[in-house]
């Protein structure tokens, strides 16, 4: 269950200066990780992003990167997913503060 699956399409350079920069977790009972995993994976191919995300059967913990729509599009989906606990602070960066978008299947969100 140490599978990684990375974002095919490049990440592509801000248009702005800033970068939103979230970094989220939560305990949560996740049903089927691989399936979550998945969704995410689907959705991220649409949306601008770069981080990595940790989804578990535990719950998700992560620290991801893009405009403001694609943070807000990430977090709505998590929040429809069930994580309206979630912790989550936002943060702002004027340089790409990752190279790629990596989604990890793991057996613990934290090690």
């Amino acid at each position: 269950m140490n599978a990684t699956v990375e974002q095919l399409a490049p990440v592509e350079q801000q248009a702005t200066t800033d970068w939103v920069v979230a970094a989220l977790y939560q305990f949560k009972e996740v049903n089927d990780a691989a399936d979550l995993q998945q969704r995410l994976l689907d959705l991220v191919k649409t949306i601008n992003l770069c981080g990595t995300l940790i989804v578990a059967s535990e719950g998700i913990n992560g620290t991801v990167a893009g405009d403001r729509q694609a943070i807000d599009t990430i977090r709505q989906f998590l929040l429809n997913e069930g994580f309206q606990a979630m912790e989550y602070k936002e943060s702002l960066s004027s340089e790409k503060p990752f190279r790629k978008m990596k989604i990890k299947l793991k057996q613990e969100i934290v090690t």
